[in-house]
């Protein structure tokens, strides 16, 4: 049986990180029926009950974020036929200047414990600043294959690596709907009663300040983050509305 470790952006609260981590799975499955897959995240029971839609395979393994989860990934990257870091905004700098050197690290470090880690459709930029660049480079001089998910993105990292690297398909445009009755009730749950086609926007609060040393997420939950661009989002959702 192939075991497959896949880590990726935050699926545990990015609807676009989500449906890049299920089609994933879903194409892994396809390809190989009898795979292990393993992935990274704090909502286990969440990532149950898409592996019982048929998002995931049922016999997913689910190992935490963070430290308390560190010992299992090591455990588990060591064994694995294939680690893909897939997916998601990882390598830029406009909201914290650590994020690359992080990335960086992890994969050099997964990297020492098993050599077949690939990156595949990475989102890639803005990489500002040169120490952004040098980090991406030593990044993706530990993946034995990269691919990345749009123009932007090969824009900025054939810039800070030096080399050609290929665009592939974005992974959440090829997410299999889900079945029209489960679509349905899901729309009926949210009080919509629709009577003609309809479209529904997913804004991203983005309007914070970017580009400092401490993330934005870790300003937030330690209350550094004042409310910045607060107003600038009320008028988007006002005008977009």
């Amino acid at each position: 049986m192939a075991q497959i470790l896949l880590l990726g952006g935050d699926a545990d609260s990015n609807v676009g990180d989500t449906a890049i981590l299920l089609s994933l799975g879903q194409c892994i499955a396809r390809a190989l029926p009898h795979v292990r897959l393993s992935v990274t995240s704090n909502q286990a029971m969440r990532l149950g009950e898409f592996a019982g839609l048929g998002y995931l395979p049922r016999d997913t393994a689910v190992l935490p974020k963070g430290l308390p989860g560190f010992a299992s990934l090591l455990t588990t990257a060591r064994r694995q036929d294939l680690i893909i870091v897939g997916g998601g905004g990882l390598f830029q700098d406009d909201d914290s200047l650590i994020k690359m050197p992080y990335w960086a690290a992890r994969i050099g470090m997964l990297r020492a414990l098993n050599s077949r880690i690939v990156g595949h459709c990475l989102g890639a930029g803005p990489l500002h600043h040169e120490g952004s660049r040098r980090f991406a480079r030593l990044a993706c001089e530990s993946l034995q294959a990269v691919s990345v998910r749009d123009g932007f993105a090969q824009g900025w990292l054939t810039r800070s690596i030096g080399r050609d690297v290929e665009v592939v398909p974005d992974p959440a445009f090829m997410l299999t709907p889900a079945e029209p009755a489960c679509a349905r009730s899901v729309i009926r749950h949210l009080g919509i009663r629709p009577r003609r086609p309809f479209i529904a926007v997913a804004l991203r609060r983005w309007f914070h300040v970017r580009g400092g040393f401490v993330p934005h997420r870790v300003r937030a939950v330690t209350g550094f983050d004042s409310g910045d661009g607060a107003a600038r989002m009320t008028a988007l959702r006002t005008e977009l509305a």
